[in-house]
């Protein structure tokens, strides 16, 4: 016992201690590199304004506008209001986007991948006005050709009973005639 504890003798040499201690700095400075090289969030850019074609024909409700950086979707919105997206409200939805994501937004519709682009698109983020920010979008003339007229059509009753009671059952026999795409 006297050999391994001992003057001269410890269980630890100073030499194992160094390199112990160098081994977790060298540990800690890494996991602190890794860290810091990850992209850090940015500011939070959002966007509102008028929607429409060239021409002027406003994006029919329910069209989805798509904002996108470096190929990754940062927000959507359906549109609810024919020609609008988003409001400078408060509470108003508006896209939103992280700064820190990339240098420029595009804007497209319908698909985030190949969707119509807005022709103001790419907008540099660094001419953003880091608040909600009024940015009206124009996309090429026939972009909402097949969403804007909704189905119509006409209906007949003939050989109707007069009157219905509730719990009655009505059997309703029609055609579908398609007149134009």
């Amino acid at each position: 016992m006297s050999k391994i504890l001992g003057p001269g003798s410890t269980l630890w040499n100073n030499k194992q201690v160094i390199l112990v201690v160098l081994s977790l700095l060298c540990g800690v400075g890494l996991s602190a590199g890794l860290v810091s090289s990850q992209s850090q969030p940015g500011e939070p850019q959002s966007f509102f304004g008028t929607i429409e074609e060239e021409d002027g024909t406003p994006a029919p409700q329910g069209v989805e506008v798509f904002a996108i950086i470096n190929g990754s979707v940062e927000d959507s919105l359906n549109i609810s209001s024919a020609g609008q997206y988003g409001g400078e409200g408060t509470f108003d939805d508006r896209l939103t986007v992280n700064t820190g994501a990339g240098d420029q937004v595009e804007f497209r519709v319908f698909d985030p991948n190949s969707g119509a682009l807005a022709l103001e698109s790419p907008f540099p983020l660094a001419d953003a006005e880091n608040e909600p920010q009024e940015l009206n979008l124009t996309f090429p003339n026939g972009t909402f050709n097949d969403t804007q007229a909704p189905a119509s059509f006409q209906t007949s009753i003939t050989n109707a009973t007069a009157d219905l009671t509730e719990g009655e059952e009505l059997v309703v026999e029609y055609e579908i005639e398609i007149l134009a795409m």
